[in-house]
């Protein structure tokens, strides 16, 4: 009996050093082939994976989710706060959203795989003269007008990988087909005018008139068929190059959303959208009355047949990973520029990560990418055969507001295999 008492414990033993040392917290994963391909080929998998990840963010520069969603359900706008919180910056709006799955098998060096996945962004902003003009009034006869931008880009991608490792390099390429779900242009943008008429009545008006193109007939789905939809297709290259070190990526370089032909998109959809605040002399208002009226409508949305031709953004990136300092940490650190219909989008962060157990299984996270910043805390659990990662966060499109509940992000990482 005691013989096998002492098997259970040295087997129990052996268990818990193989759950613990497989503990991990480290970004720079498979999960992460959209950012460097080669990647694919780096996972504690080395014969074969299958994984899948979906990430989103989402966030405002002023109002907080208790704000936007109060018990009431009514939500109540103090301009004149937000004028102080914001000062001379925009009410900015920004949501990103990722997903991926990919399945891999290698073989004395050789990688082949596929993958599919869905990411983008969505950002506009409320103009601050317009704020400014409702907080602190404008003068009599008087109108603040201008514009403000709309990015909306989501991408589907679906395509094979392949990968080679020679000595400590791992390279590797993925190529395939992609698909615009959402594509606005230069053009998508909306005006606005506040003005302060000679009664003392401030009206203030926005209206856009915003084109997205698709390959999709979104007012009449019927009229859309899959021969369409195969011609609409356009194909890219991703290239990617990863230093490995102890059986780890220690850094790396890429270059993603390579163009060899263009996205052919037969539809362009108009949506027009109006949005107006009328309020009559502030002065002599009673404080339990409301003194603006509001009024919003989407006022029309049309389909046409109009080719656009559309281009996946140019990317270029890389990773560098160091240990030791001090040596129960390793810091990871990111970069990548995106070249995106003339615009530079920058994306960067830093991530610590554990070293020694039982901080392996932790990480913290620090970026910007492209529209707001995000701050991460990632939980990693691996038996080898099985990996779970997750990642929950704040994010913000004002540094300042990081840590405020105005934006949240969070992260899943599943992957099993061999």
């Amino acid at each position: 009996m005691k013989n096998t008492n002492k098997k259970g414990l040295c087997l129990l033993l052996m268990i818990l050093v193989t759950v613990t040392m497989g503990l991990s917290a480290n970004p720079i994963q498979p999960w992460d082939h959209e950012f460097n391909p080669a990647l694919l080929s780096t996972g504690e998998r080395t014969f074969l994976e299958v994984g899948t990840s979906a990430n989103v963010a989402v966030s405002n520069s002023y109002f907080t989710m208790q704000q936007l969603f109060p018990a009431d359900g009514v939500l109540t706008i103090d301009f004149n706060a937000m004028m102080d919180d914001l000062g001379d910056k925009d009410l900015k709006v920004a949501l990103s959203v990722e997903a991926e799955e990919h399945a891999v098998l290698t073989i004395l060096g050789l990688s082949l795989g596929e993958y599919s996945s869905v990411s983008g962004a969505v950002s506009t902003a409320v103009p601050n003269g317009v704020i400014e003009a409702i907080a602190d009034g404008i003068s009599i006869g008087e109108t603040n007008e201008g514009t403000g931008e709309v990015y909306a880009k989501v991408f589907a991608k679906a395509g094979m990988y392949l990968g080679f490792r020679w000595k400590d390099w791992q390279i590797g390429t993925k190529a395939g087909a992609f698909a615009p779900v959402v594509y606005t242009d230069g053009d998508a943008s909306f005006t606005y005018d506040v003005s302060n008429g000679s009664d003392g009545t401030i009206n203030a008006e926005a209206s856009a008139s915003i084109p997205f193109y698709s390959m999709l007939n979104i007012t009449d789905m019927g009229d859309t068929d899959s021969q369409t939809i195969i011609n609409s297709l356009g194909y890219s290259l991703d290239l990617g190059l990863v230093k490995m070190k102890n059986k780890k990526p220690h850094y790396g370089f890429s270059l993603t959303g390579i163009t060899l032909a263009p996205a052919m998109l037969p539809y362009s959809t108009l949506v027009t959208a109006s949005a107006t605040m009328n309020a009559a002399d502030l002065i002599s208002y009673e404080d339990n009355n409301e003194p603006w009226t509001t009024d919003s409508n989407v006022e029309d949305v049309e389909t046409v047949e109009d080719l656009y031709e559309v281009s996946m953004p140019l990317s270029v990136g890389g990773f560098y990973v160091l240990s030791g300092y001090p040596g129960f940490i390793d810091w990871i650190g990111t970069a990548e520029i995106t070249l995106d219909d003339g615009d530079a989008l920058l994306g960067a962060d830093i991530t610590a990560k554990g070293a020694v157990f039982p901080l392996t299984a932790l990480s913290l996270t620090l970026g910007y990418d492209k529209f707001m910043w995000e701050s991460s805390l990632g939980l990693r659990f691996s038996l080898h055969l099985i990996e779970v990662g997750l990642d929950v966060g704040m994010a913000n499109t004002r540094f300042v507001n990081l840590f405020s509940p105005s934006g949240v992000s969070a992260g899943l990482n599943v992957a099993v295999g061999l």
